[in-house]
C-alpha cells in the first residue's frame, strides 16, 4: 500500500508519498505527523467477493478502497454549531459579570467566507438561525443581526483576490481598526460583534484576551502549530473596567471563567495528541501546556467520578487522623538583623572571581566547498577586561535580587575585604553573592519563625465528586485510597499512589485537598499526601495507628538545589515548624521520591515512638 499526505516544504504545503506500507507500519512514523501515531497497519485485504482493497488499523479503524467516511462540508456544520452552543452557553454565564465573549473561527480558504460561494459563512448563518431560538426564548434572529456580530480581517483586493495580510486588510480600514486596533473597543458588550473568522490570525499578530472558544475549520497540516492556535484564546479575560478577571486556584470546573473551549476538526485523542507533541519539542516535556478536558457534543468524555471508600475501618481512622491534621495554626516572626550581616559578610568573604577574559583568534581560510571548509589556525590572544561599576549599582542590584533594604546592604558592603573581587566581573559577582545573602535570609527567617495552634480546625468535608481529567491525572487506589481514585500531578505522586494502595501496613491514604493550606511568610504551602499506617508493636502486642503527612518531589534530599526551588525547600522547613507545633501525633516527611524511602523513614518514626 502506498499513502499520500501533506508535508511542509519551503514554506510550501505540498503532497507527498510515504513509499510502500507494509503490516506493522506506523502511519504518524511514515509520515512524520503526529496525529496519525495512533494508526499500525494490523492487515492489508483484497476482498474475494467485490476485489476491493480495505486496510485494517490497530486501532480498530477500517478503510477501504476508494471509501469516503464523511465530506469536509458536513465536518465544518457539525464544528459551527457547537461552536454556537458553547458561544450562547458562556456569554449568557459571562455578560452579567460584565464579560464579553468572544469566538474565534480559523477556516481553510478565504473564498470559503468572502467568495462567490461562501460556503462557511452560510453554513454559519444557517446553523445560528437554528440555534439562536434556543437560547433567546424562541425568538427569530434578524439578518441584520446575524451579519453584525460577525468580524473577520482579510480583504479583497484590486486584482480581485482575497488576502489576510496586514497589506490586504487595511484596505477595509473600519474592520481592521475594529479587529486588529480597536481591541477595547471590540471587548465592550455594546459593540455587536462576537464571531471572528479568521485564515490564520497569525500573520498580522492578532489575539485578543476575551477569546473563550475556537474552532479549526482549517487544515494546518503543522504550517500553523496548534499551541500557536490555541495561544490565541489562552489569556485572562478582562472585564468592562479592562480589569483583568481571575479564577480562584480552587475553583470548581463548572464556574471556571477562564477556560477555552477548542472544537477541532479530529478526534480529541488526535488533536492531544499533535499539541503535547509540539509542546514537547519547544519546552521538553508535556507539563508544560495547557491542562485540557474532553467534551463530546456538550457531553464530558472524560468525566471521572471519585467515590470514597465504603470501608468502615478507613473510615473511622480517617475520621481520628482527620482531627488531628486539620487544626490551623498562625506564625510570627523575628528577624536578627546582625547575624544576617555578620553572616552574609562571612559567606561573601569568600567569593573568589576568574578573570574576565576575551580570547582573540585568528583563521586562514583556504578554501570552502560543499563539504565544508578549510582553514589555518594562525594563533590567539588573551586580553584580561577591566569594568567600571559604582558603589550605588551594587547596592541597587543586591536589593532587587535579595528584597535587602540600602542600609543593611550598605553595612554589608562597607565589611567586606574582597570587593576587588566584584570588580573583576561584577554581575558574576553580585549574582553569587545575591545567592548567599538569600540562603542567609531563609535561614535566618526560619530562626525567627513560630507557630501557634489557633483553636480553629478544617471542616471534614470530604465527599464524592467528579473531575473532567484524562487517565494521566489519577490513579485507581480501591483498597487504601480514602477515596476510590487518587489525583496526581506526576509521576512521582502516581508510583507512590500505587505502592501505598499495595502495603499492607497501610490503612487509608488521600491526595490532601487545594483548600487544606499551611500559612508561611512566602505564601500559602499545600502538602501531597495524608497517611495513616497501623504497626503491632513486637514487645507489648498492641497495634498502633500512626499519622504522616508527606510530601513528594524529585528527590529525597532537602539540599537537592537541582531538584527543588528555593521556595519549595522553604515552604517544606516552614511546613517542618508547622508539624512539630501539632506534636508527635502527625509526622511530616519531606521531601520524598520514592515510596520505598518513606517506609524507611516511617520505620524509624515508629520505632522511636513505640
Amino acid at each position: 500500500m502506498n499513502a499520500w499526505h501533506f508535508n511542509k516544504t519551503n514554506n510550501k504545503i505540498v503532497l507527498k508519498a510515504t513509499g510502500w506500507l507494509n503490516n506493522g507500519d506506523n502511519l504518524g512514523e511514515k509520515t512524520n505527523n503526529p496525529s496519525y501515531l495512533n494508526y499500525t497497519i494490523s492487515q492489508i485485504n483484497k476482498s474475494l467477493k467485490t476485489g476491493k482493497w480495505s486496510v485494517t488499523f490497530s486501532n480498530g479503524t477500517e478503510l477501504f478502497e476508494k471509501q469516503i467516511s464523511g465530506s469536509l462540508e458536513n465536518v465544518w456544520a457539525l464544528q459551527i454549531e457547537w461552536l454556537i452552543h458553547r458561544h450562547f452557553a458562556k456569554s449568557q454565564k459571562l455578560a452579567p459579570k460584565g464579560i464579553k465573549c468572544l469566538s474565534l473561527v480559523f477556516i481553510d480558504r478565504v473564498a470559503n467566507y468572502m467568495g462567490e460561494t461562501p460556503i462557511i459563512k452560510n453554513l454559519f448563518v444557517e446553523k445560528y438561525k437554528a440555534i439562536y431560538p434556543e437560547y433567546n426564548n424562541g425568538n427569530t434572529p434578524t439578518n441584520e443581526h446575524i451579519q453584525s456580530l460577525q468580524g473577520y480581517y482579510f480583504a479583497q483586493k484590486a486584482s480581485g483576490e482575497f488576502a489576510d495580510n496586514e497589506g490586504g486588510v487595511k484596505e477595509q480600514s473600519k474592520i481592521y481598526e475594529l479587529i486588529l486596533k480597536g481591541k477595547e473597543e471590540l471587548l465592550t458588550l455594546s459593540n455587536p460583534v462576537q464571531f471572528v473568522f479568521s485564515h490564520s490570525a497569525l500573520g498580522v499578530g492578532w489575539d485578543n484576551p476575551n477569546v473563550f472558544n475556537i474552532a479549526t475549520l482549517n487544515n494546518s497540516y503543522s504550517e500553523i502549530k496548534k499551541r500557536q492556535e490555541i495561544g490565541r484564546g489562552l489569556r485572562i479575560c478582562v472585564n468592562q473596567e479592562g480589569e483583568r478577571v481571575y479564577d480562584a486556584p480552587d475553583v470548581d470546573e463548572n464556574e471556571r471563567i477562564n477556560q477555552l473551549t477548542v472544537i477541532p476538526n479530529e478526534t480529541y485523542e488526535t488533536f492531544v495528541t499533535q499539541y503535547q507533541e509540539e509542546i514537547k519539542s519547544v519546552y521538553g516535556n508535556t507539563n508544560a501546556g495547557a491542562g485540557m478536558t474532553h467534551n463530546h457534543k456538550g457531553v464530558a468524555a472524560d468525566e471521572v467520578k471519585f467515590k470514597r471508600n465504603p470501608s468502615s475501618e478507613i473510615e473511622k481512622a480517617f475520621k481520628k487522623y482527620w482531627t488531628a491534621l486539620a487544626r490551623k495554626t498562625e506564625y510570627t516572626m523575628a528577624f536578627n538583623e546582625e547575624s544576617l550581616i555578620s553572616e552574609s559578610v562571612e559567606g561573601i568573604n569568600e567569593i573568589t572571581i576568574p578573570d574576565f577574559v576575551i580570547e582573540a583568534s585568528s583563521f586562514l581560510i583556504n578554501n570552502i566547498t560543499e563539504e565544508g571548509k578549510e582553514d589555518t589556525f594562525q594563533g590567539s590572544e588573551k586580553v584580561v577586561q577591566k569594568s567600571n561599576f559604582t558603589p550605588s549599582d551594587l547596592i541597587e542590584e543586591l536589593s532587587e535580587n535579595t528584597g535587602v533594604s540600602y542600609t543593611t546592604l550598605l553595612k554589608i558592603i562597607n565589611r567586606l575585604t574582597n570587593l576587588n573581587q566584584m570588580v573583576k566581573n561584577p554581575p558574576r559577582f553580585i549574582h553569587e553573592a545575591s545567592t548567599i545573602i538569600r540562603n542567609i535570609e531563609l535561614d535566618e527567617m526560619i530562626r525567627g519563625l513560630d507557630y501557634k495552634i489557633t483553636g480553629e480546625s478544617y471542616p471534614f468535608d470530604f465527599n464524592d465528586f467528579i473531575k473532567n481529567i484524562d487517565q494521566k491525572g489519577y490513579v485507581e487506589t480501591p483498597n487504601k485510597g480514602v477515596f476510590d481514585k487518587m489525583l496526581v500531578d506526576s509521576d512521582v505522586e502516581r508510583n507512590f499512589s500505587l505502592d501505598a494502595d499495595k502495603d499492607a501496613e497501610v490503612v487509608c491514604f488521600l491526595k490532601l485537598p487545594s483548600w487544606y493550606k499551611i500559612k508561611t511568610p512566602i505564601g500559602s504551602y499545600e502538602p501531597d499526601f495524608g497517611l495513616v499506617m497501623k504497626r503491632k508493636s513486637l514487645k507489648t502486642g498492641n497495634e498502633n495507628e500512626f499519622y504522616f503527612v508527606i510530601e513528594t518531589k524529585g528527590t529525597n534530599d532537602i539540599k537537592d538545589k537541582k531538584a527543588l526551588t528555593e521556595s519549595e525547600v522553604y515552604k517544606i522547613r516552614c511546613a517542618m515548624k508547622h508539624f512539630e507545633k501539632l506534636g508527635l501525633e502527625v509526622q511530616y516527611k519531606a521531601p520524598i521520591k520514592e515510596y520505598s524511602f518513606f517506609k524507611t523513614q516511617a520505620d524509624k518514626e515508629v520505632s522511636t515512638i513505640q
